[in-house]
């Protein structure tokens, strides 16, 4: 040990206005709605008929779609946008198989207490996909990125992934159905969190390497 700080060269991030994330969110959510739904829909169908083997590349490619949205990407994108995501298809892949392979076994271990688990994991690793489209980060560094941009704040990550989630969930519920309409409201929590999940100004000279790539890969 040398005696460093380990959290030297890591920025320290500004905390997120709860309510204006939700709201920003919402907006985003009905500005966009059809495309969201459509675009949602072909991927949950393509993941579920692969078994979950493209669900990784698939919300890569999802992904892709919110950044655009959220940056008034002119053109604006299309539903086909959704398979760029295959040009991220190794560590997308191995981004979901991680997380499912941690996943199961907690599962099994924690029981009725699984849904905790897995909101906490989908919170931790909740910017991976986004670091991976944009910044082009292998599967194992945008683990531990978006866990270092959350850990600071992280109630506050957390509250806004629970609040996606229970939309999700509550159409889940509706028979099934109305999933293809709540999902992409947590889509839209969480491209704004990104988005809005800035370093302090001292760590300026840091922010500078984490300034958003405004092309689409």
């Amino acid at each position: 040990m040398n005696g460093t700080n380990s959290n030297e060269g890591q920025p320290e991030y500004k905390p997120l206005d709860f309510g204006d994330v939700l709201k920003r969110a919402f907006d985003l959510y009905k500005e966009n709605l059809g495309l969201l739904i459509v675009v949602h829909l072909v991927g949950g169908l393509l993941s579920l008929c692969t078994i979950g083997i493209l669900a990784g590349p698939l919300y890569a490619g999802v992904s892709l779609v919110m950044l655009a949205l959220y940056d008034r990407k002119d053109p604006k994108p299309v539903v086909g946008d959704l398979f760029k995501g295959f040009d991220f298809f190794l560590p997308a892949f191995l981004l979901f198989l991680v997380v499912c392979a941690v996943m199961i076994p907690v599962s099994m271990i924690t029981g009725p207490l699984s849904s905790i688990a897995g909101l906490v994991a989908g919170t931790v690793t909740m910017f991976s996909y986004f670091l991976i489209v944009e910044r082009k980060m292998d599967f194992w560094p945008a683990i531990v990125e978006s866990y270092n941009m959350v850990k600071e704040n992280f109630w506050v990550y957390l509250g806004l992934y629970v609040v996606g989630w229970i939309g999700s969930a509550l159409g889940f519920i509706a028979c099934c159905i109305g999933i293809v309409v709540t999902a992409p409201y947590l889509s839209c929590v969480t491209v704004i969190a990104y988005r809005e999940t800035r370093p302090t100004v001292r760590d300026a000279v840091v922010s500078q390497d984490m300034a958003p790539n405004t092309s689409m890969a």
